[in-house]
């Protein structure tokens, strides 16, 4: 099995240049990304989701995540958003499946509410096209780096927050760019589409059992 970093498979050719980047590299995200500086730097890199722990180890006494951080901010990338799970202990896990809870009656009971140490982390880093704007003295300078908000980088980063339930960062991006993204698309009516009542809540684990319980208590309502 072939191994290459980023930078060497973008150095001859392998791949293109991209928007986004995902990490899932079992505690090796902080070398895959220290192996993928020009890669980054000559993508005008728009976001990166990376897999980390709030754990301390041997190998990372303060837990990955400053690293990743570190390394990520060299790309002017900031947390936007996370996701985690949560890990009951053990003996915690024993005594319930001892003494395990009966069935919720939706009408009456609370949401089984996710119990446990958030521990498994998603981060969610991205460019803050607007903050460079205006504070640029914040973010990493990086010699060659391309870092320009073209109109094809805001619509794509207006896309990657709507994906991700950030639609008030891609309309600030609407409002901000609006003169530049006037040549390509309705503003005004991308603004309108990203403040309708969002469909769908995140995916964590409280989440979707209050929207279980929810849909239990409609239907319980609709069958009177």
């Amino acid at each position: 099995m072939r191994i290459a970093k980023l930078d060497t498979l973008f150095s001859t050719g392998d791949i293109p240049v991209g928007d986004f980047i995902k990490l899932d590299c079992e505690q090796f995200e902080q070398d895959v990304l220290r192996g993928a500086r020009a890669y980054m730097m000559n993508s005008n890199i728009l976001g990166l989701i990376a897999e980390a722990n709030f754990r301390s180890t041997r190998t990372f006494p303060r837990s990955p995540l400053p690293g990743i951080m570190t390394l990520a901010a060299e790309h002017r990338l900031s947390v936007f958003d996370m996701s985690y799970i949560r890990h009951p202990r053990p003996a915690y896990i024993e005594a319930r499946a001892r003494d395990s809870w009966p069935a919720a009656d939706p009408p009456h009971d609370m949401p089984s509410l996710d119990i446990g140490q958030p521990e498994t982390v998603d981060l969610l880093m991205c460019r803050d096209f607007v903050a460079e704007a205006m504070s640029p003295e914040l973010f990493a300078v990086v010699p060659g780096a391309v870092t320009a908000p073209i109109i094809d980088k805001i619509i794509k980063a207006m896309i990657m927050f709507e994906l991700h339930g950030l639609m008030d960062c891609a309309v600030e991006l609407a409002q901000y760019f609006r003169g530049m993204l006037s040549q390509r698309l309705d503003v005004d009516a991308a603004v309108a589409h990203l403040i309708k009542r969002p469909p769908y809540a995140r995916n964590t684990a409280d989440v979707v059992e209050c929207l279980r319980m929810l849909a239990a208590v409609r239907s319980l309502h609709a069958q009177k």
